[in-house]
């Protein structure tokens, strides 16, 4: 095959290689897709009841409960358990059943069951306006995307279809290339070398090997160099230890010896007191 030829057809390829690529990436994109999720059902509101708190006019009475305790000590939970807060429970449900209280509450009643009379036709017109606009809306919307991704999928399926039957007879026809060098990297790096040079396929697959082997080279000089490079810290942090426990070796020896020191020194001194007495 003259060099035109060969590089034409390695043009061919190169440009089936990167399209096939590109529509690969294209069909597993749309095969991922996935619309927008169904609207959210109406929420129906409701209004909480907060009736008035109730406060006992009872007040603890201290000197009542202290000045009879000192006569008689249980009096004090007597007054507390059996007068004091009998009276308070009863003042509270007094209040409770009075016609005052009675009239806030119902008061207060009214008003929340307006308030959630308005709130449920809210609801209602919510619940309306979803079943019979939003999801049919959705629905519609949902399958005319359905429809046209799955016209988009069977186009992009059958150009590349198309493409990887055009460069799989383009390779068994011309044999142009190795197995082994039918990828984009491999045949941009070939088809580089012999658009723009004298060299033929062989001798450009010859090159690239070569630049690939310098690259793997590289890649484990590289790998070796960050070896070196942690063992030399290993070995820094090893000596900065050993240092480090060497001296405190030292210190601790010192001070043996200055506590023997010491030591001989208060035994003579000892000596020589009692040897005075």
């Amino acid at each position: 095959m003259e060099n035109i030829n060969e590089i034409e057809t390695l043009k061919n390829v190169l440009d089936l290689e990167l399209f096939i690529k590109d529509k690969s990436k294209t069909l597993s994109r749309l095969k991922n897709q996935r619309f927008r999720k169904e609207p959210d059902e109406p929420v129906r509101g409701t209004i909480s009841i907060d009736y008035p708190e109730i406060k006992s006019e009872i007040k603890f009475n201290w000197p009542l409960a202290l000045l009879p305790s000192l006569l008689f000590l249980p009096w004090f939970f007597i007054y507390y358990f059996v007068i004091y807060k009998k009276d308070k429970e009863a003042d509270i449900e007094a209040i409770k059943n009075s016609d005052a209280y009675k009239s806030q509450c119902q008061a207060i009643d009214k008003r929340v069951a307006e308030r959630q009379a308005a709130l449920d036709l809210e609801y209602k017109n919510n619940v309306n306006e979803y079943n019979n606009v939003i999801i049919p809306q959705y629905n519609h919307d949902l399958e005319a995307w359905t429809k046209k991704r799955e016209e988009e999928i069977t186009v992009v399926s059958n150009e590349l279809s198309d493409a990887e039957k055009k460069l799989c007879d383009c390779y068994n026809s011309t044999k142009i290339l190795p197995v082994q060098y039918r990828n984009i990297s491999a045949i941009e790096y070939i088809y580089d070398m012999i658009s723009t040079s004298n060299y033929d396929i062989k001798q450009a697959i010859d090159l690239y090997d070569r630049n690939e082997q310098r690259k793997i080279d590289e890649q484990r000089l590289e790998e070796q160099r960050l070896l070196n490079e942690q063992q030399q810290r290993a070995n820094q942090l090893a000596a900065t230890q050993a240092s480090l426990l060497e001296e405190q070796n030292d210190i601790a020896e010192k001070a043996r010896r200055d506590a023997n020191k010491a030591a001989v020194v208060g035994a003579v001194q000892r000596h020589n007191i009692n040897k005075k007495l």
